[in-house]
């Protein structure tokens, strides 16, 4: 099998063998060192980003105020209405800023012919801001340093709806907001939020998806060592193999860490 760089883009070499070209077919946008331990600031405004408006506090809370359902999200989740600015600060200057270079990175190596189809600035944005959701779960959850019990990953798992609720009423495109809410939704529906029959996991938010689980997999976090980056990029393979995420993403992925991995050799 032909390979190239340090990871093989034309399937992952290392040490997985079969080829991951027969997938999915890719279908049309969606309708409608790091430690990820809580440190840092006590406000975003030391987050430097083009979007930086929506993650600050002010903001935050003026949507607490003015949005019910996302008032009705924390009720039904016993999730108290508190805004922790240090967590959010501390994500967003570590896994939602890997998360966006990554998701850039796996656009730049896609071949022109699905590039073209990529909503790229949706993209951009939903991958910095797709944790923000994050803000209203509590510390004792986010930084547990053991595994969630069933309660806990509940309210974990409402972070994607609180965050699409944050933004909801933003000026930000409907497309953004939607790849916020189900950026861990895949092809086969399997992920969260529930979605309907017509739901479309498209390659933009594969893209996400695939950024998004990557950046996670090789953080050292309270619960977790990180992964070395052939173990986490053997996972995304894994996705690979179960339809939940298309090759071409796999391959940008792939091509974009050989890159890197170049820059620290040169």
């Amino acid at each position: 099998m032909v390979t190239s760089g340090y990871f093989g883009v034309n399937g992952y070499q290392n040490p997985i063998t079969s080829s991951v070209y027969g997938a999915n077919p890719i279908q049309s946008n969606i309708r409608t060192a790091r430690n990820y331990n809580a440190s840092g600031a006590d406000s975003f405004q030391y987050c430097p980003n083009s979007i930086q408006h929506y993650l600050k506090e002010d903001y935050i809370r003026n949507v607490l105020k003015t949005n019910p359902q996302l008032r009705y999200i924390l009720e039904e989740n016993d999730i108290p209405a508190e805004i922790n600015m240090t967590n959010l600060c501390h994500i967003q200057s570590n896994h939602a800023s890997d998360t966006q270079a990554i998701a850039k990175g796996i656009i730049k190596h896609l071949p022109q012919s699905e590039r073209y189809k990529i909503d790229t600035n949706a993209v951009n944005k939903a991958s910095y801001l797709h944790d923000i959701g994050k803000v209203f779960i509590p510390d004792e959850i986010l930084n547990k340093p053991a595994k969630l019990d069933n309660n806990e990953r509940r309210i974990m798992q409402a972070h994607s709806e609180l965050g699409y609720e944050i933004l909801k009423n933003s000026p930000l495109d409907e497309k953004t907001k939607q790849l916020v809410r189900y950026h861990h939704q895949n092809p086969l529906g399997s992920g969260y939020p529930v979605t309907n029959t017509d739901f479309n996991a498209d390659l933009d938010l594969q893209i996400l998806s695939a950024a998004d689980k990557y950046s996670a997999l090789t953080e050292h976090r309270s619960y977790k060592t990180a992964l070395p980056q052939d173990k986490a990029l053997g996972v995304i393979y894994s996705d690979v193999q179960k339809n939940l995420i298309h090759p071409v993403v796999f391959r940008g992925l792939a091509a974009h860490l050989n890159d890197e991995m170049a820059k620290l050799n040169i």
